[in-house]
């Protein structure tokens, strides 16, 4: 997932850590520097379960 600024990479990190899912900040890939400031990983299935938090 790729996001504008830390603050809300962070945010979406700890509230999916609060709900048991994995994620993990990481640097964001080259191609996409340009367009965003930070990224984390998350497994896509838990795509469902990431959306809704992230709505939240």
């Amino acid at each position: 997932m790729l996001f504008d600024g830390y603050t809300d990479a962070l945010a979406l990190y700890t509230a999916l850590r609060g709900a048991g899912v994995g994620a993990r900040v990481s640097p964001t890939p080259r191609q996409a520097r340009s367009e965003c400031g930070s990224a984390l990983l998350v497994d896509c299935d838990d795509r469902t379960r990431i959306e809704s938090l992230s709505a939240a």
